[in-house]
């Protein structure tokens, strides 16, 4: 009876351990504001970090293994340093979420465009305000730009 016991145990721990592995982000307790793929010859993955008031932009291989991005670029911002925009054509149907992340001369500025059919993502780095390259991303697996909960703190553009 004892052994019954102890073996119930074990399995309850390892059905709990089990559903806690799989829910568990890469990201740990950050929420994600916005993720994507981006497919080349080697694959590489943009995630950008919120955990209250700092901001990380991570650029760099994915992990093929479920584990996040494998960082080549790493910035981590407060929130007052950088500047949200939002775009919208009512004639087009098109809406733009922009998230600009300085670091000395350059910005890289994340972008979600839903046009009501399609979303897109894309990554545009500028330097010293001129646009030097633009990534379109292939997958788009997560975007908060536009929610204005998980958005708070950073400044308008035209602030």
């Amino acid at each position: 009876m004892r052994f019954l016991k102890k073996l119930k145990y074990v399995i309850t721990l390892g059905v709990i351990t089990a559903s806690c592995s799989v829910m568990a982000s890469p990201y740990g307790d950050s929420d994600v504001l916005f993720g994507c793929i981006i497919k080349g010859k080697t694959t590489k993955e943009v995630a950008v970090l919120r955990n209250n008031n700092e901001v990380t932009y991570l650029f760099g291989k994915s992990d093929i293994n479920g584990g996040g991005v494998i960082p080549e670029i790493t910035l981590v911002k407060n929130v007052s340093q950088l500047s949200q925009a939002w775009n919208y054509s009512r004639a087009e149907g098109v809406s733009i979420h922009t998230l600009n992340i300085p670091e000395n001369e350059y910005t890289y500025s994340v972008s979600y465009i839903d046009d009501g059919k399609n979303t897109d993502g894309e990554i545009t780095v500028l330097k010293q305000g001129k646009e030097i390259s633009t990534i379109k991303c292939d997958d788009v697996w997560e975007q908060h730009l536009g929610d204005s909960n998980m958005m708070h703190g950073i400044p308008d553009e035209s602030d």
